[in-house]
C-alpha cells in the first residue's frame, strides 16, 4: 500500500474516532428516579414532576431536553450500560494513545472494533423508547 493511501486511511480513521468521541462527551445515562420523577403533591391526582436533565440552549434561550441522555429502559440495561460506558471511556483513552504513538496493529484493530460497536449501541439507545412511564409510576405508588 502506498504511503499516501495509508496516511489517508489513518486520517479518515482519526476523523471517525473524533466524531465517535463526541457521542461520549456529555453522555448521560438517565436513572430510574430521574425517569419516573416525583409526585408534586400528596393526593392521588397530584402531578408528577420529572427530574430529567435539561440543558440551556443558548440559541433559542430556553431549557431543552438533554439530547445526549440515554433514557432509562430497565434496571438490567442501566447496569449493563454503566459498565459499557466505562469500557468505552477506557477504549477512548487507549485509542487516543495509539493514534499518538502511531500504533495501528492488531491491538488497534481490536480496540477500534469494540469502540465502534459500543458507540453504535449508545447512538441507537439515545433514541430508545423506555417502558410505559404511567404504568411504572402506578406500580411505584403501590410499592
Amino acid at each position: 500500500m502506498a504511503e499516501d493511501e495509508e496516511n489517508n486511511i489513518i486520517a479518515r480513521l482519526r476523523d471517525q474516532f473524533e466524531d465517535r468521541c463526541e457521542t461520549l462527551d456529555g453522555l448521560h445515562l438517565q436513572t430510574r428516579e430521574e425517569w419516573l420523577g416525583k409526585r408534586a403533591g400528596k393526593t392521588e391526582h397530584a402531578k408528577w414532576k420529572s427530574k430529567a436533565s435539561e440543558l440551556d440552549d443558548q440559541e433559542i434561550g430556553l431549557k431543552v431536553s438533554n439530547w445526549k441522555e440515554i433514557p432509562y429502559i430497565n434496571a438490567l440495561t442501566y447496569t449493563s450500560l454503566t459498565e459499557d460506558i466505562g469500557f468505552a471511556l477506557a477504549l477512548r483513552d487507549r485509542l487516543t494513545q495509539m493514534f499518538a504513538d502511531g500504533e495501528y496493529g492488531l491491538g488497534f484493530s481490536e480496540s477500534w472494533g469494540l469502540f465502534r460497536g459500543l458507540i453504535s449501541e449508545f447512538d441507537m439507545l439515545l433514541d430508545a423508547k423506555p417502558e410505559n412511564r404511567a404504568k411504572a409510576r402506578t406500580l411505584t405508588c403501590h410499592e
